[in-house]
């Protein structure tokens, strides 16, 4: 997954890999780690939550790429991704894509509480 599962895995001992599946990951004290949604072997992002038709939309003959490095005379970042098309389009985007990774949150959330109360 990168340096940021390593550090976890090497630092508290917790480990996240894109494999594994479990809604969240309690690293230490209130400190949790919630993945986007698995897809197989798949790398999913968080834009990748948004239905196709907004992934796909092309803003002056450029794709979006949702990688840190991109190709700025064909591709828009992130960044662009969410000012120019899902700012403007919010009142017509079905954000119920998310709802997989807000369950997890809810349940980190749970979880903490449940460890305060213990």
């Amino acid at each position: 997954m990168g340096p940021l599962a390593s550090t976890i895995k090497d630092t508290f001992g917790v480990r996240i890999t894109r494999k594994s599946t479990d809604d969240f990951y309690h690293v230490t004290d209130n400190l949790y780690v919630v993945k986007t949604p698995e897809d197989g072997d798949k790398k999913t992002f968080i834009e990748g939550l948004f239905p196709e038709k907004w992934l796909k939309k092309e803003l002056n003959g450029k794709s979006f790429n949702a990688e840190n490095k991109i190709d700025p005379d064909k591709e828009y970042s992130k960044e662009v991704f969410a000012k120019s098309v899902i700012k403007p389009n919010a009142k017509d985007i079905d954000f119920s894509g998310f709802d997989p990774l807000l369950e997890r949150i809810q349940k980190a959330i749970l979880d903490y509480q449940t460890r305060l109360a213990s």
